[in-house]
């Protein structure tokens, strides 16, 4: 028997289909009903139809759910349509007044993450990256890397996460030395802002680690990372920081519908009408059941990102000192690869190897990773985390 009532299952439809400000008809058909589209959705929603597994699938894909949230959402309703006792309006105002705390909660928490994050973006990007960039525009001869050793030593296949991140680091490592070998005599003109300069890097990064980005003998550990690579650097050229604002973020915390519920919330209660008032617990329900089931990502975010935050911050002081030693050794004015030492030319390349880091934590994804759910937001994280451990270990290790 189904956790849930045909009654609440019409109802969650219901409410679904108006958020998306679908007609009963459009969401038949997009549902795989064929004639009667509309028919058999009022028929769902009044609770006099019981779906097929395939349809109920459809409907869910529809309203933008997976079947299991569906399901989720209906049998909470149920829990609600089944309690015989009229929903106390004091005990509803306790519900709302939580909810609307949590929804607080998070969107404080997103806006320090998000801040803190993109400060040190700035910090990282001034202090390391750019200075990197500037002393390059003044070096000529540094050698191209060779696209023969992206693979390097091979990485065991019995962890499919460490080996797509060690080769985006890889690819990355190669579009960083590609861009840098290419730069003099491109410098920036003396106009462009810190932000036009840092994009127009970055694209360079990208050219160059799609460049290296080739199935020919590769693993397809190598290639994925090599394409994950190219288009997550090639996606920070378009914007200042990997993170959205606060708002698009919470969005990928909660449903967009609880906000709506929970605001709403006193003049539900105020007015004291009957049917209003149930109708306003299941609601709560569903809001509920959706702050539970993204709190998997609210934590995600909370454990990655102030990580990512401390590696940008690491390479702020302790690279970017490092590097202002090394422009102090080499010199001013025009550089020339061959006139370097053996230890200033080691340097520059674990600057590079600092800088591809670099741009590896700025390329994780979390829009993603906070609208991800089940084995996607598993990989995603996991593949998250272990791109801080290599990239902190690669940074550490040069400076």
């Amino acid at each position: 028997m189904a956790s849930y009532s045909l009654e609440a299952l019409g109802l969650v439809v219901r409410d679904a289909r108006r958020r998306s400000n679908l007609t009963q008809e459009e969401l038949g058909r997009a549902s795989g009903y064929g004639r009667g589209a509309g028919v058999s959705i009022s028929r769902l929603e009044s609770g006099q139809l019981e779906p097929s597994a395939e349809r109920f699938s459809g409907v869910a894909e529809a309203l933008a759910l997976s079947p299991e949230e569906l399901i989720a959402l209906a049998a909470a309703a149920t829990s609600t349509h089944e309690d015989g006792a009229q929903p106390n309006a004091a005990n509803l105002r306790e519900r709302g007044t939580r909810i609307q705390s949590e929804l607080h909660r998070r969107a404080d928490l997103v806006e320090h993450l998000g801040q803190e994050f993109n400060d040190a973006h700035d910090r990282a990007r001034d202090e390391f990256l750019l200075r990197l960039v500037d002393t390059a525009t003044r070096l000529s001869g540094a050698p191209r890397p060779d696209p023969g050793q992206l693979l390097g030593d091979p990485i065991p296949d019995t962890n499919a996460t460490e080996a797509e991140a060690t080769y985006s680091l890889r690819f990355t490592k190669f579009g960083v030395a590609q861009a840098l070998a290419t730069i003099p005599g491109l410098g920036a003109p003396r106009e462009a802002t810190t932000p036009d300069v840092f994009s127009a890097f970055t694209a360079a990064v990208a050219g160059g680690t799609f460049t290296g980005t080739t199935t020919d003998g590769l693993t397809a550990a190598a290639a994925a990372g090599g394409v994950l690579a190219a288009s997550r650097v090639a996606a920070l050229s378009t914007r200042r920081a990997p993170t959205a604002g606060g708002a698009a973020i919470l969005a990928g915390l909660v449903a967009p519908f609880a906000i709506g519920a929970a605001s709403g919330l006193i003049l539900f209660v105020q007015q004291r009408n009957r049917s209003q008032l149930r109708e306003l617990a299941v609601r709560l329900d569903q809001v509920e059941a959706e702050l539970a089931a993204t709190r998997p990502r609210v934590e995600a975010l909370s454990s990655l990102m102030p990580r990512a935050t401390s590696v940008l911050d690491y390479i702020a002081v302790h690279a970017g000192h490092a590097l202002g030693r090394w422009q102090a050794q080499v010199g001013a004015g025009s550089l020339d690869w061959d006139t370097l030492g053996e230890v200033e030319r080691v340097r520059y390349h674990e600057f590079v190897e600092v800088a591809a880091a670099q741009f590896a934590v700025l390329a994780i994804d979390f829009q993603s990773l906070l609208s991800a759910s089940g084995t996607e937001l598993m990989h995603s994280g996991s593949l998250a985390d272990e791109t801080l451990i290599q990239s902190h270990r690669v940074i550490t290790s040069c400076v």
